[in-house]
């Protein structure tokens, strides 16, 4: 279940999704025309919580590398797995939504921090939207030596997500972050 506070969140930014326009050839979007997109044609995952195993996220990548930990996410949420080391060290790694309920606080504090005041389309609905994503905390002056790997997978067609990742590094911490994102064809739509 939701907080009071986020849900509120959410219902004020579906708010201005729906009364901001699809943004036109302005200067940030002058590359890509968005009439072309037929929104309506897209119907949202559904997220599976812990629906895929500890790894899963390693064995998307078409590369192998050694990561300090990773997750998993997107219509299925793996177990993230975290090096001993930086567990000791307070690094959090999760789900969004495991960190909704196991850390509120962190969440509730920085959750679209560096957005405010800014008023679009598209981050009005991811805020108002989003229904997967992962989260990651790394203490004051903490070093996590390997990447941490989040990979998002997606299957079927004409889906659409709108996942959420929240990264934390506290003063003077240092991580680096790896993201791959894949799919089940090259053919299928998605947004």
């Amino acid at each position: 279940m939701e907080p009071v506070w986020l849900k509120k969140r959410r219902e004020e930014a579906a708010k201005e999704f729906a009364r901001l326009p699809i943004p036109s050839q302005e200067e940030f979007w002058r590359r890509t025309n968005l009439s072309r997109i037929k929104f309506d044609s897209f119907t949202p995952i559904a997220t599976v919580l812990n629906g895929a195993v500890a790894g899963d996220a390693a064995r998307r990548l078409p590369i192998t590398i050694t990561v300090s930990g990773e997750l998993l996410y997107g219509e299925k949420i793996s177990p993230a797995t975290l090096e001993a080391d930086c567990k000791t060290k307070g690094v959090i790694l999760s789900s969004l939504s495991d960190a909704l309920q196991d850390h509120p606080d962190l969440v509730q504090k920085y959750l679209g921090k560096g957005f405010e005041g800014r008023h679009e389309k598209f981050l009005a609905q991811n805020e108002a939207f989003w229904q997967t994503g992962a989260f990651l905390y790394v203490p004051q002056n903490t070093k996590v030596e390997l990447p941490i790997l989040f990979a998002s997978h997606f299957s079927g067609e004409n889906k659409s997500a709108a996942p959420r990742l929240l990264i934390i590094l506290d003063k003077g911490a240092q991580a680096t972050v790896v993201h791959y994102a894949s799919s089940e064809t090259k053919e299928a739509n998605y947004l």
